[in-house]
């Protein structure tokens, strides 16, 4: 369970108002002319209603809206209805639909559907009220943090001639910006999320690949809702930026994939082609892999992509997760045009078509299958990697189903595991499998919390994961 806070300890019972509570937990994050918008009232009672909370008064910091509006949106979630949401944010209800959709599984992780808030609105304090939030007010006053900047990370200056160490092992050490954002990655300068100082301290540590999340409908012309891929130039000039500016580092660019995404079903009513319709879901059409439009669509966007930016590194794709993307993308399939092909055969599709289409385009970035949710018999598995071509390497989880017993009670790890090394007996039997085909190897680690569990700092248990990278060599 998440951590109390000093904040939800009191909050949860305290606040005469609910709008107070919009006002305590936005202030100084969010623009009190926006706090105004949503409740209805102006952004001169906004800051004086704040101060009698106890709140210090000040200006909120922009960076909050451009780069942390995930904590604004959780913040609220349980608070606010989206329109008012959206209101707070200055997001159309579009852009939240995808930052939900789109930023890691966001809406997943706030817990799909958000409560059945009603819209909050202002209204004078009564006396009784104005007395409650007098008491309130000296406990407000005793947690509220002193001013600071909350996003001035690595902000010294980067090495003029820097030295930078290659892993005497050769290979690819891959792993994901500290920073970097896991939505519309290259809709904004990359210098916000990967300056040239921590680039250089990758670089020092012989980190010689990062990992950023691409959606194709967003770096490629989208046929299926043009409005979606209306930027995509914007986002390939500060990709190919990225790119120059790793490169003199040794480092090279590759993309986390979960292709090809799923339409909405408004849109795909819209576009009005049921040639592209697969399986469907309540709120989404899959694309059918089976069908030739859609995996013309899958490598037509990819081949465009790689043309324009054949200095990309790479790509590795997870091909079974939470996204809807083709029919057999959740295990579940209903799609009769797809019936009849084995558990693996799609998956092994997609990796399939965008290798094509990467080195029909001139590219040799490397290809990497995520074998995430790979779930299949021994039989499967081995005419999945039969079938995968033999230039596509083959990724797996270090710990993924590994058996532990804790107190004794005996349970199976389902991701990643920090604190119990790997590899699992299937990761180990799937990867042998993959080598037996000639499919180079991957092993993907945590090596420390993920942002699901943002409010756990960190756990020092770097000799178990010495351990762990042990064990897969």
């Amino acid at each position: 369970m998440p951590m109390q806070t000093k904040q939800n300890q009191f909050e949860r019972n305290e606040f005469p108002t609910a709008w107070q509570k919009v006002v305590f937990r936005n202030y100084r994050m969010v623009p009190s002319e926006n706090i105004a918008d949503v409740l209805g009232c102006s952004a001169g009672q906004v800051e004086e209603e704040a101060v009698r909370m106890g709140l210090r008064q000040g200006k909120a910091d922009p960076e909050w809206l451009s780069r942390g509006y995930i904590t604004i949106i959780r913040n609220n979630w349980d608070l606010l209805p989206d329109n008012q949401i959206c209101a707070l944010i200055g997001f159309s209800r579009e852009r939240l639909d995808f930052v939900l959709e789109k930023e890691d599984f966001l809406r997943v992780k706030l817990g799909t559907k958000n409560p059945e808030c009603t819209e909050i609105h202002y209204a004078p304090l009564t006396e009784a009220e104005r007395e409650a939030t007098e008491k309130l007010a000296v406990t407000v006053a005793g947690y509220d943090v002193s001013e600071r900047k909350m996003f001035d990370f690595f902000t010294d200056t980067a090495d003029t001639k820097p030295e930078y160490i290659a892993s005497e092992e050769g290979g690819i050490r891959l792993v994901h910006g500290f920073l970097t954002p896991c939505g519309d990655t290259f809709i904004e300068d990359s210098r916000k999320h990967l300056p040239d100082i921590l680039l250089d301290s990758y670089a020092k540590q012989g980190i010689n690949a990062l990992f950023l999340h691409g959606v194709l409908s967003t770096l490629s012309p989208y046929c299926f809702d043009p409005e979606m891929s209306k930027d995509y130039p914007i986002r390939r000039k500060n990709l190919k930026e990225l790119i120059k500016r790793a490169a003199l580092r040794g480092i090279k660019i590759y993309l986390y994939f979960n292709e090809p995404r799923a339409l909405p079903k408004n849109v795909y009513e819209s576009y009005g082609k049921p040639e592209i319709g697969g399986r469907m879901t309540n709120r989404y059409v899959h694309l059918c892999l089976s069908k030739e439009a859609g995996q013309e669509y899958l490598y037509t966007a990819t081949r465009d992509l790689f043309e324009e930016i054949p200095e990309i590194g790479g790509i590795f794709n997870i091909t079974m997760s939470e996204n809807p993307t083709h029919c057999r993308s959740s295990w579940a399939n209903d799609c009769p045009h797809c019936a009849a092909l084995t558990e693996s055969e799609l998956p092994v599709r997609v990796n399939n078509i965008m290798h094509k289409a990467i080195r029909d385009a001139g590219s040799a970035a490397e290809v990497i299958n995520y074998a995430w949710g790979w779930n299949w018999s021994a039989e499967e598995m081995d005419r999945a990697m039969a079938a995968l071509h033999p230039e596509i390497a083959v990724m797996q989880v270090s710990e993924n189903a590994k058996q532990i017993e804790k107190g004794g009670v005996t349970v199976d790890v389902n991701d990643y595991s920090i604190s119990n090394p790997g590899p699992s007996e299937k990761s180990e039997k799937l990867l042998r499998t993959a080598a037996k085909y000639g499919h180079k190897l991957y092993a993907k680690v945590q090596i420390n919390c993920s942002w699901e569990c943002a409010c756990v700092p960190y756990l020092p248990l770097f000799d178990i994961q010495i351990e762990n990278l042990r064990n897969l060599q």
